[in-house]
């Protein structure tokens, strides 16, 4: 495995450091979009980059993310790159990190799809998640209802982002989860208690079995070369 050092070699050059378990090179324009973000904002330590039918959708039509939505407003401010063609050219990192500026966490990308980024996985994750279901509700609505839309006000746009900013999720016991680890932490039960092994650190490790009827056993989930098509 390589160490923190190597891998940041690699996301800023391009240069493989170690292969992993392939013998494939490396996606020359993922590179380019996820290489220009880190090295602009060395506060954000994920970036997810999606291109899914209801964002790319939103993406290639003249206007913004509208406040239709609670996850429209939770979305923050979002930033815009209008496309270039495929993202190999030599300014384009320059420019992707110019328009998504210092402070943002969600880009539209013109004609294209998105990214969102977050300080941790599960930040970045909330993020893809409330981008995704606002553009499909834009989609949904816009679709019937295009002269008869109501839109949030900027005063509760703000309110929405005022208490985003320093909302913590409060359990009964001592923990406080920040925004979305808790969702995310339980989504990754799911996947542990299906039998694959995540390596998921747990805030609360252990729930109350008491009332368990079974008891769910990891199973050791098949390798790549394993699995069937």
């Amino acid at each position: 495995m390589s160490d923190p050092g190597e891998i940041r070699t690699w996301i800023f050059t391009g240069n493989i450091v170690h292969p992993g378990s392939t013998t494939f090179g490396i996606n020359r324009a993922g590179y380019t979009l996820h290489s220009a973000i880190h090295k602009a904002r060395p506060d954000l330590n994920c970036v997810i980059h999606l291109h899914t039918p209801a964002v790319a959708s939103i993406s290639a039509i003249s206007g913004d993310i509208l406040p239709l939505s609670q996850e429209a407003l939770s979305c923050g401010k979002i930033s815009y790159h209008d496309y270039r063609g495929i993202l190999i050219e030599g300014d384009v990192k320059s420019l992707l990190a110019k328009d998504l500026g210092p402070t943002n966490k969600v880009m539209i990308l013109r004609n294209h799809g998105f990214v969102a980024c977050g300080e941790t996985i599960e930040e970045a994750w909330q993020y893809a998640f409330i981008v995704i279901r606002a553009s499909e509700i834009q989609v949904c609505t816009t679709s019937v209802a295009i002269d008869q839309l109501y839109l949030s006000s900027g005063e509760q746009h703000q309110r929405v982002a005022n208490i985003l900013q320093d909302y913590t999720n409060d359990t009964s016991d001592d923990l406080k989860y920040k925004t979305n680890e808790i969702e995310f932490e339980c989504l990754i039960r799911n996947l542990d208690n299906a039998g694959y092994r995540t390596g998921y650190h747990y805030q609360k490790p252990l729930l109350d079995t008491g009332n368990m009827k079974t008891a769910i056993t990891a199973v050791e989930p098949m390798s790549s070369a394993e699995a069937t098509l």
